[in-house]
């Protein structure tokens, strides 16, 4: 009878309530001691809520609940798996246990017979009995009985059989037995008086007992296989009577009442364990009936196993993307319980799925100790942020996931709600990405923006930021604060002469040395070029600066060596003070430089401080140089020759080109102007245009018949240590003939 109510749920997946009841009542019409033939459908913890709130459509006041006994159920505790009555038929006597958690004991029992009948049944995949149990249904209430579970299966996604539920038969065992005795009186069989009793433990168990204590010797037994590796033994003693012992006659006497008695057992057994040729008559006409009155079913299910197979393609799909994701993707349960822990998240967090999934909280990734949330406490301030955003609406936020091995992992973590049907929220989704190569890019890029790529030093942004920041400090302590500007000298000819690469490699030796000359606190930056600029901050003495300074001249005044080369570089360092020089950043680093340029005219390889006259110095200089570069762009050059004759026989011998500016018909000597052309650079263009306008003027004189003399030019020491200076001369001199 169970296996095909099991046969019949499977086949409808579950069914509907009106369809289960139509099913089930000529069962029940022909078993009148069955308390119930019910459905108990597998519901997870995720799944309750949900679950709950279909079932009222049937039922409204429907909960899944656990007992207290004496039919009193309240509410269950949450779990991981329940197993409630969905259906419990009749439904009359019923009522009060739909919704019961038949996997939970109705009161305390150390044997968990529910449970081992359960798990008997999911490991055999057939039918188990649990032991004898006192039943708490309105009609069976302090009755002893027996639970029949038949474990129901579908095919999963892949294919693979999946438990969904049990087919159950409550059992009252008394009412069995009396239903059992009067089917045997009805056949003409006399009075016996029947106990039974569970043997499948070494102490039995009784179960009921209507016969006299003292033993008989026309008592007759049987033993019963039951499903579940259970055995029951059946005694049957006849009444006082019903059976006469003929004199003489009494060991026939006796073995006939025996064999009486063995057919008496014989329907018993019969009646547990099997059914009636009519009963199953019964069951197929009204199998038969059922299918004629839903015509549609076959159909129903066709389109339900298609939906299904679509379904399946889905999950297939969602299970690829989630094996996958180049993201870790963890799922959990309203309490924060995990129930998804895809690939990503397992080799990013050093865990398997079968670690954490129903064990952990994913608050614990945030531990660096991972220290247990019991309470859920720091899982729901992590999720709080939901809580004032809309359902559909996701919250990001930067976190340090912690791994198994301890190591923190950088991670840009967004979380949302996962919202049903009815739009309650059953669970939370958060998708994390590892940003350490981000973090790491970042780093770099604001490295480069406050750090100057060739030494590594401070650059400019730095500078002043630090700068700014020591004379706060300077303020703040009424300290002082020195500012040393230091170039090297005749670096340029360094460079030009025997290219970039051995440059580079000077300055970031030269940038080395310089750190080494500093205390503590103390900052050197590059301005660029074979700029550097050195911060003191906090000096009690002005002395402070020079003590620097000396150390600065001593060390980068040593011999360098560079790809074969010597070198000996000099620096001139120009030194101001906060506050007597500049109250600000960049007052203080333009008087340095202007101390500088006063430390190079003095003979180089020297520091200068500021002084007030120095700024005047300074304005005339950026004067000449503005008007250097506006005669070379205006074409306001010119040369003058003076003649150099033989004394002796007054004839011109030669001519010396001399350069000269005119301003507002003004001559500016060479002496005005030379040396800030040598210390500008501007001397290179300065003295091409005097070869190129001497050539010229030579070339003339030629075409005008005039006898040429031997002409002189002063050439500058930059330009002599240009490289192909001499090729640019002879060219000069074939073009110009």
């Amino acid at each position: 009878m169970l296996a095909l109510v099991s046969r019949h749920l499977e086949l409808v997946r579950g069914g509907t309530l009106k369809g289960f009841q139509h099913y089930v009542a000529p069962m029940l019409a022909q078993h009148p001691y069955l308390q119930a033939v019910g459905y108990n459908p597998r519901v997870s913890g995720i799944e309750r809520a949900a679950f709950e709130r279909k079932s009222r459509d049937e039922y409204p006041d429907f909960r899944i609940s656990e007992s207290l006994g004496q039919g009193k159920f309240v509410n269950a505790i949450e779990r991981d798996t329940f197993y409630p009555f969905l259906y419990a038929e009749p439904v009359n006597q019923n009522r009060a246990a739909i919704g019961f958690d038949v996997a939970m004991e109705t009161r305390p029992n150390p044997r968990f017979p529910r449970r081992v009948a359960i798990n008997k049944a999911v490991e055999s995949s057939s039918i188990a009995v649990t032991e004898p149990i006192s039943l708490v249904l309105s009609k069976s209430t302090g009755q002893t009985g027996v639970v029949a579970f038949s474990p129901l299966y579908r095919d999963d996604i892949r294919g693979q059989a999946r438990l969904f539920g049990f087919a159950t038969l409550v059992i009252r065992v008394g009412d069995m037995l009396l239903w059992s005795q009067r089917m045997a009186e009805a056949r003409g069989w006399k009075q016996v008086a029947l106990s039974l009793q569970d043997v499948s433990e070494p102490v039995p168990l009784e179960m009921y007992s209507a016969a006299d204590k003292s033993p008989s010797p026309l008592s007759h037994e049987e033993f019963i296989d039951v499903p579940g590796n259970r055995k029951w033994r059946v005694v049957a003693t006849p009444h006082a009577g019903s059976f006469s012992l003929a004199p003489g006659r009494g060991e026939l006497t006796l073995l006939g009442s025996g064999i009486a008695l063995s057919a008496m057992l014989g329907v018993l057994a019969y009646t547990i364990v099997g059914q009636s040729d009519s009963i199953r008559r019964q069951v197929r006409e009204r199998t038969v009936e059922l299918a004629q009155a839903n015509g549609q079913l076959q159909d129903e299910i066709k389109l339900r196993r298609d939906s299904e197979h679509r379904l399946r393609q889905v999950m297939t799909l969602q299970k690829a993307v989630l094996s996958n994701a180049g993201y870790a993707i963890i799922a959990t349960d309203r309490e924060g319980t995990i129930r998804v822990f895809n690939t990503a998240a397992e080799k990013m967090l050093e865990y398997s799925s079968a670690e954490v999934i129903g064990q952990m909280l994913p608050s614990v990734f945030h531990d660096r100790e991972h220290l247990p949330d019991n309470d859920g406490t720091r899982f729901k301030t992590i999720v709080s942020p939901l809580d004032s955003v809309g359902s559909d609406q996701s919250v990001e936020q930067e976190v340090t996931y912690w791994t198994k091995s301890g190591k923190g992992i950088p991670v840009m973590l967004s979380i949302s709600s996962m919202i049903d049907e009815t739009g309650e929220r059953v669970g939370y989704i958060g998708i994390a990405h590892d940003i350490s190569m981000h973090k790491a890019a970042q780093a770099r890029i604001n490295h480069l923006a406050l750090y100057d790529a060739l030494t590594d030093l401070p650059n400019r942004v730095l500078l002043l930021r630090e700068l700014h920041q020591a004379i706060q400090n300077a303020k703040r302590f009424e300290c002082h604060v020195g500012v040393l500007f230091v170039d090297l000298d005749r670096f340029k000819n360094i460079n030009d002469s025997l290219g970039h690469h051995v440059g580079d490699a000077l300055l970031k030796e030269v940038a080395d040395r310089l750190r080494s000359c500093l205390r503590g606190g103390d900052l050197v930056a590059r301005m660029g070029g074979d700029e550097f600029v050195v911060v003191i901050t906090s000096m009690e003495r002005l002395q402070d600066s020079c003590d620097v300074a000396a150390r600065i001249l001593a060390s980068v005044s040593a011999p360098i060596q560079i790809k074969g080369h010597n070198f000996v570089v000099t620096p001139s360092i120009g030194i101001a003070a906060y506050p007597d020089d500049g109250m600000d950043s960049g007052t203080l680093i333009q008087h340095a430089d202007t101390a500088m340029y006063s430390a190079k005219e003095l003979g180089r390889n020297n520091y200068q401080f500021f002084t007030r006259n120095m700024n005047q110095l300074v304005s005339e200089r950026l004067r000449t140089e503005t008007r250097i570069r506006e005669a070379l762009r205006d074409s306001r050059l010119v040369l003058h020759y003076q003649p150099q004759f033989d004394l002796r026989t007054r004839q011109l011998i030669g001519a010396e080109a001399l350069v000269r500016i005119t301003e507002n018909g003004v001559l500016i000597p060479p002496g005005q102007f030379i040396s800030v052309a040598e210390e500008s650079g501007l001397i290179l263009e300065v003295g091409k245009w005097v070869l190129e306008e001497a050539a010229r003027q030579s070339q003339t004189w030629v075409q005008q018949g005039l006898n040429v003399v031997p002409l002189a030019i002063n050439v500058s020491a930059r330009q002599l240590e240009q490289p192909g200076f001499a090729e640019s001369i002879k060219a000069l001199l074939e073009k110009s003939g």
